[in-house]
């Protein structure tokens, strides 16, 4: 089956000419609001996001009793914690 995508923008000429927190209409009867900073910006900072990740991943390398650098555990992103406490956690 074959689908046919069409992408259109909108000239900036024909946005509202209203700053961040305002609402507009849809088109539908209904309001949006412009995004904010303040609508965008992170809760928490990546170190909180990612600490329940870090001390999961460090429980699991005690248990295991392997030893990996605390400088690279910090340095990891999502995906590599991700990965490590899969493959450790015997959870494939």
């Amino acid at each position: 089956e074959d689908a046919v995508v069409v992408v259109t923008n909108d000239d900036e000429n024909d946005l509202p000419l209203l700053g961040p927190g305002t609402e507009v209409s849809d088109g539908k009867g209904g309001k949006k609001k412009i995004a904010s900073v303040d609508d965008v910006t992170p809760k928490f900072s990546r170190n909180e996001q990612l600490a329940p990740l870090r001390n999961m991943l460090r429980n699991l390398l005690k248990a295991k009793e392997i030893s990996i650098e605390e400088e690279i555990i910090e340095g990891m992103g999502f995906g590599d914690l991700r990965d490590l406490i899969l493959a450790y956690g015997n959870m494939l």
